[in-house]
């Protein structure tokens, strides 16, 4: 009772704070904020103009002037030249690329110094012409230069000895090129902006550095006249700021251009400072853009910034979050009547029918990210992660036949266990070592980014977000072990498909264009695709996860979720139905979650003007549409979804590391580890791992970076390795410890070296790792064979052995 009123207390204290008023919504606001109320100096009016480390620098023909942003300093000249040319300059972290500024073909490189804003000279290969107007970009290790008429010209920045190369897209009229590079995630993408004089309408092409290849932005009919335009800077994750501006205009005109939906979107600058705008720079930052203006005393150098305001939850929203916290916590007490000891708290007591078991290994894989991820690579990209995903569920079902026969027969609850009792106990512990800290931090990564993602959305306190969803999920483990765990599951699953399938609904009767209409769009912007054909071992392609397929039946054999799932049911035949039942339960729901990708992208490239502009990740995507294009109650629904698909992957998490060991670590080496200290001291640890996602979660926030998941994904394949040592145990007698010691640490450095110098795509990893531990640990056994090998009785694909007893 005091567990449950203490779950529903911290349910009721981070649904209070989310409760904000619900206001009409205002999108895409420009803002402006001058950096200082000192104006540039006249002899700079002119000056190619960079920002980079805190430091703003005027590049002109006598001269680079540097000031200080953080402390308003005045200009002063760090460097003096006499250059009659053009100059133009492009910024990337701390280095600034310029054109001209010894000689109309010079090129080079910038480092500015942060503390001093000193930079550091390093001249470039020269162009092979010599322009006269022009626009310079870095993307993707490289420096690219757009020439009216002359085409666009590539310098590899990797290598010393490259020469400008013309890389020109073969249909672009090149007649008034901006290029600009935008990062988003760490990634990099290049976009020309052509003015089409004769069409009054402005070109975009997109270039795809590693096929070297561009493609033209779908043309939406809305573009603004191209003879106009002046200036293109990026800002947020995808969008841009573009200045137009007649010689005949008395005001500018700023527009902002969508590069998923390749939709435009003029802003109303009214009378305000921003009509005075007469250049616009990259301000290195995703948050704001660098502009120029016309002041009373002179130019000035501020900040455009866009607001959205409006967002929030009603109160209705916040009483389905309550009631939703607080079903999670009775699901605890009530299980909690049921749990007896280490049979009941580990496998249920074997009394979850396979439907149940299918539904929980469905929702555990799919947690919050995937709730926001996927539907964001629907619209940002297309349907070629679906294959990947489903892939995933094939291979879940593949291990699941394999294993099911043997760990009944041998009534176990872990891979370490079986490992132990064929290859000894150095190799369990080993074993258990290097999958202790693998679940923490996934599931650290796992709750920091949609609570990150419902913050910035809702207004709740990130800290409150976090400790709510770690403290409930938590509780009810502990109270309720895996029969609590599934059943929630099996909820939070209904939950948040449930939630998807009214977005999507919503959104499609909502729609002026029919689903005719809205499909063909689809298709015609590639947005249908599954399958990229290219080969490559750095990306995902249809061949990377042909090639991976073992990789993940072997990953998928020493995954204690999985296996948790099937051990709960009453014999082999059921955990077999609820491997095959996972399968189609996965691909369904994918679909759901593709398909509100799918809308998403519709519903924006419709309605252009509601996309939010400040969005700095394209996870953000879906609960800013959930706040802000939801209706009340229904919003809360699918808000709880997140929370839901996070928790569904927590408890999961926290509960099988608790299995492994009790089971591995406890009961085979403390005489005195009886059922009843075992059930305990489960409980506990439940409690303490709970508390380390949770506090771990909350240093991530405090250090928050956009890799993270990636790290995660990247640590699991270099240490991927227990799957492959399961498997060949299982495959043949002559495979023994010294092989395994051998082996495992030997692929660790190899997956090391793969990832860091060779650059493979996760998946590749894993399938050397298992690849390398069968060739090692093979032909190790056979050089240093064991005197007495291990026989395990009913423990290889080969031999069934006895008839287990019903229970542990």
């Amino acid at each position: 009772m005091i567990l449950r009123a203490f779950s529903l207390l911290a349910a009721f204290a981070c649904s209070c704070a989310a409760l904000n008023a619900n206001e009409s919504p205002q999108y895409n606001q420009l803002f402006w904020s001058p950096l200082s109320e000192s104006a540039l100096p006249p002899e700079l009016e002119a000056a190619s103009l960079a920002s980079s480390n805190g430091h703003l620098f005027a590049i002109s023909q006598t001269g680079i002037y540097a000031a200080n942003t953080k402390r308003q300093s005045d200009w002063t000249r760090i460097a003096s030249h006499s250059s009659s040319s053009p100059l133009f300059t492009a910024t990337q972290d701390e280095n600034i690329y310029t054109v001209g500024i010894d000689s109309p073909t010079s090129v080079s490189r910038l480092t500015a110094e942060a503390a001093s804003g000193e930079l550091a000279t390093e001249p470039l290969a020269s162009l092979p012409i010599s322009p006269l107007a022009g626009s310079l970009a870095v993307y993707a290790e490289a420096l690219y230069f757009a020439v009216p008429h002359n085409g666009v010209w590539k310098l590899a920045l990797e290598d010393d000895a490259s020469e400008w190369i013309d890389i020109s897209p073969a249909d672009a009229a090149i007649e008034q090129p901006v290029l600009i590079a935008q990062r988003v995630d760490n990634k990099d993408r290049l976009l020309l902006f052509d003015p089409d004089s004769s069409a009054s309408s402005t070109e975009v092409w997109l270039y795809d550095s590693p096929r070297s290849r561009w493609s033209k932005a779908p043309d939406r009919g809305n573009s603004p006249p191209g003879s106009s335009l002046r200036y293109v800077v990026p800002i947020g994750f995808s969008h841009t700021l573009a200045l137009y501006q007649d010689e005949s205009q008395e005001a500018a005109r700023i527009y902002s251009y969508n590069t998923k939906t390749s939709s435009w979107k003029e802003f109303d600058v009214g009378e305000t400072p921003l009509e005075k705008v007469s250049k616009l720079f990259d301000s290195g930052s995703k948050d704001y853009a660098r502009a120029l203006l016309a002041g009373d005393d002179g130019p000035v150098i501020g900040d455009i910034r866009i607001q959205t305001s409006g967002t929030g939850l009603s109160f209705l929203d916040g009483t389905v979050v309550i009631g939703y916290l607080g079903l999670m916590a009775w699901v605890g007490y009530f299980f909690s009547k049921r749990n007896k000891g280490i049979h009941d708290f580990f496998r249920g007591g074997q009394r979850l029918p396979f439907w149940a078991s299918g539904i929980s290994i469905t929702a555990t894989s799919l947690s919050a990210l995937t709730v926001m991820a996927v539907p964001a690579r629907a619209y940002t990209e297309n349907w070629e992660f679906y294959l990947f995903q489903t892939n995933n569920a094939l291979t879940v079902l593949v291990a699941g036949m394999i294993l099911v026969p043997i760990f009944y027969r041998l009534n176990i609850m872990s891979m370490p266990e079986y490992i132990a009792q064929r290859l000894g106990n150095v190799i369990r512990i080993l074993g258990v070592s290097l999958q202790l800290f693998v679940p923490i931090l996934t599931s650290s990564v796992i709750i920091l980014l949609p609570s990150m993602m419902i913050s910035a959305v809702t207004g709740v306190d990130l800290y409150i977000a976090i400790a709510v969803m770690g403290v409930v999920a938590t509780v009810y483990t502990i109270c309720g072990g895996l029969e609590a765990v599934i059943w929630t599951d099996v909820a939070q699953l209904i939950i948040f498909v449930g939630g998807t399938a009214v977005a999507v609904a919503i959104i499609a009767f909502g729609l002026d264009m029919g689903l005719g209409q809205g499909t063909t769009l689809l298709w015609n912007d590639g947005k249908l695709s599954l399958a990229n054909f290219e080969f490559s071992l750095s990306e995902l392609t249809l061949w990377t996860i042909l090639l991976t397929l073992p990789k993940g039946i072997i990953a998928n054999m020493d995954n204690q979720d999985i296996i948790q799932r099937f051990i709960s049911n009453p014999n082999p035949q059921e955990a077999k139905r609820a491997a095959r039942f996972q399968f189609l339960v996965a691909c369904s729901v994918l679909i759901v979650f593709y398909s509100f990708g799918s809308f998403l992208y519709l519903f924006y490239v419709e309605n252009p003007e509601k996309i939010i502009i400040p969005m700095s990740r394209q996870e953000e995507l879906v609960p800013f549409f959930i706040a802000r294009e939801i209706p009340a109650g229904l919003s809360g629904l699918m808000l709880v979804s997140i929370f839901a698909a996070t928790m569904s992957t927590i408890d999961t998490r926290i509960h099988g590391t608790t299995t492994l060991i009790i089971r591995n670590l406890y009961q085979p080496f403390f005489k005195g580890a009886t059922e009843q200290k075992a059930f305990k001291l489960a409980r506990v640890l439940v409690a303490i791992f709970g508390v380390i996602v949770t506090l771990s979660a909350m240093v991530f926030a405090k250090h928050a970076q956009s890799s993270l998941l990636d790290l995660a994904f990247d640590i699991i394949a270099i240490m991927s390795g227990g799957g492959a040592i399961a498997l060949l145990a299982m495959l043949t007698k002559r495979f023994n410890q010294i092989g395994a010691l051998v082996a495992w640490p030997f692929a660790i450095v190899v997956n090391i070296l793969c990832k860091f110098i060779f650059g493979f795509h996760f998946l590749i990893i894993g399938l050397i790792s298992f690849t390398t531990i069968f060739v090692i640990g093979y032909s190790v056994s056979l050089l240093f064979p064991e005197r007495a090998p291990r026989a395990v009785e009913g423990g290889t694909l080969w031999r069934r052995g006895s008839k287990p007893e019903e229970n542990p």
